[in-house]
């Protein structure tokens, strides 16, 4: 299209907005608000008739199939997670991260909106409880495989600066170094629990095998633990912790008192300066003797009174060459009595302003120590502290949902059958009502739908939230919203004679908070017309101009069309747009992702992990058409239309059907691609990444194409 026909079209759209800017006269402005519902609004709808992207089309016709598309996303999530753990014990870190990128988040998320709205797999969620149990579980456990991923790869690149050191008569350096691997391997061992943890409680929820999974990791922390015996073995010497208690009876008023020594591996005698000893994880005070022995007392706090044994821990200085042990010795407990008492609190206090309360914690006429305790307002509880040296002090924001009026405070310890008794301090703060203020507003979305938008706030202006407003639209009782972390609401509704102005209105009623009650209304002029009462075109009027539009422009465009060449403006050709190439080296970057995943598949298919290996053959083959046609479209497609849309592309049609068959069986049944078919499947998306490559023979396995 030429200079004259922009001018010619540019002119009809100029004096088309001035027709109708003249016919409809002041359009009504829409909060911006008002179209972020409208948005949200169209989404929900839409995402109703719109398939997910990447389920299998052949099973999942439709999102209304929520059963089925909830076991393809319990599939989909498994197999992220057990192809990380195992891209990790392969030492494939940053793959092993890719795996669980935004995309894993995202089905998570899906995967909850899905059980939540059906009853799916497992039931597990609801719109009253979106933060279910197993999305934690997947999220947990994602969290748990990536920082497990982060730390074998820093105890790798640690271990590699070890040898470093070592070997280069770095002997001071190389022991800070394999301190630091030892303490990398206990993180490691700790995480590997946790993760397992998470997969075990998914195969409870979900009836998925984890199996795979949990040897992957068992396998990686196993390892790590042989590597660090060999650092250990070199670096430092293994410690015994033996103890000898006064008597196995013991409680808060009568300690807990042993005796104990530290013997070393090669019979040295490990430095007592310093001597860290924990039992349960909290330290305690050490007194040390001449002869090589040394003595502590422990008053038991929180331990159940019918626990058989308390852990006892050494760990030694960093700078030594010692490993620190861990030991158990029998224990009967016996409970004292505690008490807690107020000394300090706010006597009055208002809606979020700050509540606080101080005091103390003995037994026995003793000051306890790391005891946690909860406060409670009007008998909720609202925040816990910890006892240190005898004392606590907390500060807590009065919540809304406290009646005003004179209200109970406490402060105790609450569980049951401990050490320590369960105590508590009573006390008393008089809670002040707080005026609030509601703004209400209301505007026509359409010809038939009214938005309402309004928010609760203090008299200072701050937003109140989790209150319900209760509205009306034109006197009669409608629906109840909940105002959000800003206090505000936003909602739709349909007045039945949209013909005439309605009045909406919202009540705060206040009950049972310290809150006043509050009230506003907003009344709109009939659909159709604007604040004044003057009627907007009817859709007729509007049809018809845009019509006229629509036939000027068609009429203008056909008459340059029939314009003689040479009319023509002849500076077109001179603002004609060059091609542009695609950079050389983002087509290298493809090529070494390409290579890489294919050596992933052929080690795979090497230790008969077939399903995996055609996996990555898939990811091979649609890395290569990415970046062999430019685009980046071709991650947002399933496999099968990955395959209508670009098999004209590829020379072996074939090949590219048989990776599309294979991928489908190994991701969305439960049949096992066999070895000769996970092998055939290697070989063709070699030849669809990298069409010049030999055939291979019959008792090989291909190898990935390297770059020169």
């Amino acid at each position: 299209m030429n200079d004259v026909v922009v001018r010619c079209i540019t002119v009809v759209l100029v004096v088309s907005f001035v027709l109708l800017a003249g016919v409809t006269g002041a359009v009504p402005a829409v909060s911006t608000s008002s179209t972020e519902g409208l948005v949200l609004a169209q989404a929900d709808n839409s995402s109703e008739n719109v398939t997910p992207r990447h389920q299998n089309p052949d099973e999942y016709s439709s999102a209304g199939d929520d059963d089925e598309l909830a076991k393809w996303l319990t599939e989909h999530l498994d197999n992220r997670l057990g192809d990380s753990s195992v891209a990790l014990e392969e030492g494939e870190y940053e793959m092993a991260s890719e795996y669980l990128d935004d995309e894993y988040y995202e089905r998570v998320e899906q995967y909850v909106e899905i059980t939540g709205d059906t009853d799916g797999i497992d039931d597990i969620a609801t719109e009253d409880e979106p933060d279910s149990e197993t999305r934690s579980a997947y999220l947990t456990a994602a969290e748990e495989q990536d920082t497990l991923t982060s730390l074998v790869g820093q105890y790798n690149e640690t271990k590699s600066e070890y040898e470093t050191a070592r070997d280069g008569s770095e002997p001071e350096r190389a022991h800070d170094l394999a301190r630091e691997l030892e303490s990398l391997t206990g993180e490691i061992e700790e995480t590997s629990t946790r993760a397992i943890e998470q997969y075990e409680f998914l195969t409870e929820e979900t009836g998925s095998d984890y199996t795979d999974t949990i040897d992957s990791i068992d396998n990686t922390k196993a390892a790590i633990q042989e590597e660090q015996a060999g650092v250990r073995s070199e670096q430092f010497v293994d410690t015994e912790l033996v103890l000898d208690p006064a008597t196995e009876r013991a409680s808060f008023e009568n300690p807990l008192r042993v005796r104990g020594e530290i013997r070393a591996a090669d019979d040295s005698t490990p430095s007592y300066d310093g001597l860290n000893i924990t039992v349960e994880d909290h330290p305690v005070p050490v007194q040390t003797y001449e002869n090589g022995t040394f003595t502590f007392e422990y008053r038991p706090t929180v331990e159940p009174v019918a626990a058989d044994s308390l852990s006892v821990q050494y760990t030694p200085a960093i700078e030594t060459r010692y490993v620190g042990t861990e030991t158990s010795i029998p224990i009967s407990l016996e409970q004292t009595e505690l008490d807690v008492a107020i000394t300090e609190q706010t006597s009055t206090a208002a809606y979020n302003e700050t509540l606080s309360v101080s005091g103390t914690a003995t037994a026995a006429n003793q000051s306890v120590d790391e005891l946690p305790v909860t406060v409670r307002l009007g008998g909720e509880p609202v925040g816990t502290t910890t006892v240190e040296n005898g004392s606590f002090s907390k500060q807590i924001a009065v919540p809304a949902t406290v009646p005003d009026g004179d209200q109970p405070v406490s402060v105790s310890f609450e569980p049951t059958d401990r050490a320590l008794s369960t105590a508590t301090a009573n006390g008393s703060v008089t809670i002040e009502e707080t005026a609030t203020e509601l703004d209400l507003e209301a505007e026509w979305t359409n010809q038939s739908d009214i938005r309402i938008d309004g928010r609760l706030v203090t008299t200072d202006g701050v937003g109140i939230e989790g209150q319900s407003i209760d509205l009306e639209i034109d006197g009669i009782t409608g629906e109840t919203v909940s105002t959000d972390e800003d206090g505000a609401i936003a909602t739709t509704v349909s007045p039945s004679d949209p013909t005439q102005s309605v009045t909406v209105s919202g009540t705060y009623d206040g009950s049972d908070t310290n809150l006043d009650h509050a009230r506003d209304e907003a009344t709109v002029a009939p659909a159709g017309t604007d604040e004044d009462g003057v009627e907007f075109p009817s859709t007729p009027v509007l049809v018809g101009l845009g019509g006229t539009v629509f036939a000027l422009a068609v009429g203008l465009v056909w008459w340059i069309r029939r314009r003689k060449p040479d009319e023509t403006d002849e500076r077109g050709d001179r603002f004609r747009d060059p091609a542009v190439s695609s950079p050389a080296d983002s087509t290298a970057v493809a090529q070494t992702r390409v290579n890489s995943t294919l050596e992933r598949a052929t080690d795979q298919l090497t230790d008969d992990r077939t399903d995996a290996a055609v996996r990555n053959c898939y990811t091979a083959v649609r890395d290569a058409q990415q970046s062999i046609l430019e685009t980046d479209h071709v991650s947002a497609l399933t496999h099968w239309e990955f395959y209508h849309r670009y098999r004209a592309n590829v020379d072996d049609a074939t090949s590219l059907q048989t990776v599309m068959e294979a991928y489908e069986r190994a991701a969305f049944t439960t049949d096992s691609v066999s070895r000769q078919e996970a092998k055939a499947v290697l070989e063709a998306a070699h030849r669809l990444c990298f069409p010049e490559s030999v055939s291979f023979e019959d008792d090989s396995e291909p190898a990935a194409t390297t770059d020169d």
